[in-house]
């Protein structure tokens, strides 16, 4: 690279991300919202998501696990009853943390950054509708499903309530 040539896009300031998705503005809300329960310090995800230093060194592999809808874990298929506490993210949630790495993983104005979620510690799983299922359903498969993800939940130290 000869002197003036650039190597790259330069990193953006917060004055100038107008345009653009911000983990501050854009980003941590979603994180908060659907991944942080998990990914904190002290919880069942072997890395913290709460802080821009530490989704920053992650953000590809967070598109990748969007994307494929591995992260974050939500056993009930689409069209299948609707959760309370539904961690699924939409696909504009997907689009959003996509471009966000595509334009630069931009951090933002701190201004711009939502108080981090505090702790619950408890996972409620609670059908919106009471429904019968019959036992050889597909349906049926996908409670069973949900039951062993909350067993999992309460042996890694989470009280489970299923309503």
């Amino acid at each position: 690279v000869s002197q003036g040539e650039s190597t790259g896009p330069a990193e953006a300031t917060p004055t100038d991300t107008a345009g653009s998705v911000t983990f501050t503005r854009d980003i941590a809300p979603i994180v908060y919202r659907h991944c942080v329960s998990c990914h904190r310090p002290g919880e069942s995800a072997p890395f913290s998501l709460i802080r821009y230093r530490d989704i920053k060194k992650r953000a590809r592999q967070v598109v990748e696990v969007t994307e494929t809808r591995f992260m974050p874990p939500w056993l009930p298929e689409p069209g299948h009853g609707e959760f309370r506490g539904e961690r699924r993210l939409t696909d504009a949630d997907i689009q959003l943390i996509r471009r966000w790495v595509e334009e630069g993983i931009l951090e933002g104005a701190a201004a711009d950054l939502p108080p981090a979620p505090t702790p619950v510690g408890d996972l409620v799983a609670a059908m919106l509708s009471e429904a019968t299922v019959a036992m050889d359903s597909e349906m049926a498969v996908h409670i069973v499903e949900i039951v062993q993800a909350a067993y999992r939940s309460a042996r890694e130290g989470c009280t489970v309530k299923l309503q």
